[in-house]
């Protein structure tokens, strides 16, 4: 049924169809025309229909249409690349010598260097180590010191401290004379 609904669209306006591809979706579009599918796949032509007229070839009617159609596109696609590139120019490299002097002066400074200092020990490196670690000794000693200030507190801190050692005393004093009492008022 779809074959020839696509065989009397092709018949009826054969000036329209210019391709395969057309054909598959005039065939397409008449089995579904309220739905749009677009997992149905294209259908090929039957063999009916590429041998009509007496023409063995496998070619059809449009195959000459077809031909120039295809012709025509290559042709517009050059003339599309021509014009982008065209319109694409290769910029041309503007090259700073002065920024490449520097470079490779500072590339030849380094080499030297390297070749005075090469087998020989790096003493501001060596002196910078020895600070460092001096450095660390003498922060641990003052962070000691901190410490041991820190606990002693301030001097409310001590007189509290002070005070509290002393009642605690009295306290131990009262208890043990009070102990002493009891025992010879028992004895």
């Amino acid at each position: 049924m779809a074959r020839l609904y696509a065989r009397r669209a092709l018949q009826c306006a054969p000036g329209r169809v210019s391709s395969y591809v057309d054909r598959c979706e005039l065939v397409m579009n008449q089995e579904q025309p309220n739905e749009v599918n677009i997992h149905v796949e294209p259908v090929a032509p039957s063999v009916e229909f590429v041998t009509r007229a007496g023409d063995h070839s496998g070619r059809t009617a449009y195959h000459a249409a077809w031909l120039k159609d295809i012709e025509e596109r290559k042709a517009r696609a050059a003339e599309f690349e021509a014009k982008r590139r065209q319109q694409v120019k290769p910029k041309e490299l503007k090259v700073e010598l002065s920024t490449i002097d520097e470079v490779l002066d500072a590339v030849d400074a380094a080499a030297e260097d390297f070749e005075k200092s090469y087998g020989k020990p790096n003493q501001p490196l060596l002196d910078a180590k020895i600070e460092t670690d001096r450095l660390r000794r003498e922060l641990a000693e003052a962070e000691d010191r901190l410490a041991t200030i820190e606990a002693r507190g301030d001097s409310v801190q001590r007189l509290k401290h002070a005070l509290n050692a002393a009642e605690a005393q009295i306290e131990s004093l009262r208890s043990t004379a009070e102990s002493e009492e009891i025992i010879d008022t028992m004895g």
